[in-house]
């Protein structure tokens, strides 16, 4: 089953844009399943992306839109968002691989 995401930028320092590309860079992105959408109402998942105020912490959340929960968070210290936005995608895409890609092996 694949699952749409949302992505959503709080900062003018890292765009959606930016990380979507990042995130279509990561080798093992094809095999998860997951699609980026640009309608938020149609989302299973909800991707945002910060970067708090005179700070070089980027960080990241992901939440499962049904039920509000927070299934990953995490951060990464960069100059600018371009740079950031290559550890947030290796991170997201760490986290979905662990939690799709072993039951998919084992089919």
């Amino acid at each position: 089953m694949k699952a749409r995401s949302f992505l959503e930028s709080k900062t003018a320092f890292l765009t959606v844009d930016t990380l979507d590309r990042a995130l279509a860079l990561q080798k093992e992105w094809p095999q998860l399943a997951l699609t980026i959408v640009h309608d938020q109402r149609v989302a299973d998942l909800l991707i945002e992306v910060d970067r708090p105020l005179f700070t070089y912490v980027h960080t990241f959340v992901i939440i499962d839109k049904k039920t509000s929960i927070v299934l990953d968070a995490g951060k990464v210290t960069a100059f600018d968002g371009t740079i950031a936005s290559g550890g947030i995608a290796k991170e997201i895409v760490q986290y979905f691989a662990a939690a799709r890609l072993p039951a998919a092996k084992a089919k």
